[in-house]
């Protein structure tokens, strides 16, 4: 296991050693105020979609946005334009079929392979059908299917798939990161920790768990914040000049002579000492 790295490590790190992300794309993040690994991460999602729930084809109810199993029986790559390829692909669960359709030519699909797919179900022709699903191989590390997935803003051009897919490849090679709060502190304030925060914030295993970790994260922003505030105080203490005030002391006479009683000795010594 690697040694914890802190979020000022991460800072150091350029966003352009992230996965997915070359040059081209790393400038654009960079103008975008994303240009460390931290600058990504803390780029939390806006929302999210559970898809963890799995349905059978048979059952599955039309006109929603659900999440299926099963296997490539075949795949036709048919070109239809200069710029487009139809991809169909029949999914078999062993309760039935469903014909699965995408265009864009670069998409990763092969007949014997075991996938997830989430999309809207619908009927056309007596068959059911997705256009465009998402999918996930069963067996890797499923970022878009079988799972609550998180859905971010688009930055610099970057759209939600990339954006998940460059977020994954960078908590996963950033992990573990380190936490300036003791483990004791956070207990006692019902805080997990900050590596488990980043992990759950963006990929959850359930509603609760994202919502815990979007706390922790709101909780350094805000420590982040207050920190800076009594660093401030503290330095402007430190550089703060007193005025010096020069005694006139007619005026010092005239106010004690004007006291209906005498001022006591101890009294006397704290005047003289201002």
């Amino acid at each position: 296991m690697s040694a914890p790295r802190s979020l000022a490590y991460l800072s150091a790190v350029p966003v352009e050693r992230v996965k997915g992300i070359g040059p081209k794309r790393a400038a654009r993040l960079a103008e975008a105020g994303v240009a460390s690994v931290a600058d990504l991460l803390l780029h939390v999602p806006r929302r999210y979609i559970d898809r963890s729930r799995r349905y059978e084809l048979a059952t599955a109810p039309l006109g929603e946005e659900i999440t299926v199993w099963g296997r490539v029986e075949s795949v036709v790559r048919r070109r239809i334009s200069r710029n487009r390829t139809m991809i169909t692909a029949r999914i078999s669960d062993g309760t039935t079929t469903l014909e699965a359709v995408w265009f864009w030519p670069r998409l990763r699909i092969e007949e014997g392979w075991d996938v997830a797919l989430s999309g809207k179900l619908e009927r056309r022709r007596g068959k059911l059908r997705m256009t465009s699903p998402d999918l996930d191989p069963i067996g890797e590390d499923a970022v878009k299917t079988g799972r609550i997935v998180p859905v971010h803003a688009k930055v610099a051009g970057l759209g939600p798939y990339l954006l998940r897919a460059a977020i994954a490849n960078a908590l996963k090679r950033s992990r573990p990161i380190a936490d300036p709060i003791p483990g004791d502190v956070l207990a006692a304030v019902g805080l997990v920790d900050r590596d488990r925060a980043f992990a759950q914030v963006h990929f959850p295993d359930t509603a609760e768990d994202a919502s815990r970790a979007r706390r922790r994260l709101a909780f350094d922003e805000f420590f982040r914040l207050e920190l800076a505030l009594a660093l401030r105080r503290r330095h402007r203490r430190r550089e703060a000049k007193g005025i010096a005030h020069r005694s006139r002391r007619r005026l010092v006479d005239r106010y004690l002579g004007s006291l209906p009683y005498e001022l006591t000795g101890a009294q006397r010594r704290a005047l003289a000492e201002i």
